[in-house]
């Protein structure tokens, strides 16, 4: 029977394992190997989910005010059509983490993921450490705030996705 078993899914809200040919039995009424096996995976599941939720970053930062930014900045404009708000906004690779998801970042508060850029995404600021760690660009509306921020606050921080 668990030689069978191909893959396992949530429909409707019910948990249902397909064990080949299109053959799905409800989970209450599985036969206890798949009951066992459609377990494990909720639980896989879960842990992966709770790993991703905490992560390593390095922290950058960015402005509208002050020179040294570009235009879509100096607009408050965003990849994500959201507006850049002081102190409220980070940038972010949305394929590490989502637009418009909150993170709670050390020294910062939180903030919502709602821009990006070719830096972040490449992680520059990271590599050229020797790393690999995501990149979280913090957004300040001066210069002089960003700045101040950046000297009193450590390169990396664990962030949380919550």
């Amino acid at each position: 029977m668990l030689k069978t078993l191909l893959t396992l899914g949530i429909v409707m809200g019910s948990c249902y394992a397909n064990c080949g040919a299109n053959t799905y039995f409800k989970y209450n009424t599985a036969p206890e190997p798949v009951k066992r096996y459609a377990l494990n995976c909720k639980v896989q599941r879960e842990e992966e989910r709770e790993s991703n939720r905490h992560m390593l970053a390095r922290v950058t930062v960015y402005w509208s005010l002050g020179g040294g930014t570009d235009s879509w900045t100096r607009h408050r404009q965003t990849s994500s059509g959201l507006p850049l708000i002081d102190g409220e906004s980070i940038a972010v690779d949305p394929k590490l983490i989502p637009y418009g998801s909150t993170v709670s970042i050390p020294g910062y508060g939180t903030a919502k993921a709602v821009d990006t850029g070719s830096a972040v995404i490449s992680r520059r600021a990271s590599k050229l450490e020797g790393k690999h760690n995501p990149v979280v660009d913090l957004y300040f509306e001066r210069r002089e705030d960003a700045a101040r921020w950046e000297k009193s606050n450590p390169e990396y921080v664990q962030i949380t996705l919550l």
